[in-house]
C-alpha cells in the first residue's frame, strides 16, 4: 500500500510517497524533526492516518494486541 505524506514550511508544501507504514511514519518524524508543520499521512484511498495507527502497524506480528 502507498502512504502519501504532506508537510509545510515557510518556502511552501511538499509531498512525498512511500511504499510502506513504517517508512511513511520514519519520513514524517523526519521531516518533522527539520522544523516541517501540518505534517500528514494519508493511505492511497485519501484517509488521513495518526501516528497512533501506523506506530501500531510497524509492530512485529507476534506483538500485536
Amino acid at each position: 500500500m502507498v502512504y502519501n505524506i504532506f508537510a509545510q514550511n515557510l518556502l511552501g508544501a511538499i509531498a512525498l510517497e512511500r511504499e510502506n507504514a513504517p517508512s511513511a511514519l520514519k519520513k514524517a518524524r523526519e521531516l518533522r524533526q527539520d522544523g516541517m508543520w501540518n505534517v500528514r499521512i494519508a493511505d492511497e484511498e485519501g484517509h488521513w492516518l495518526s501516528e497512533d495507527v501506523l506506530a501500531f502497524n510497524e509492530e512485529p506480528q507476534g506483538l500485536q494486541h
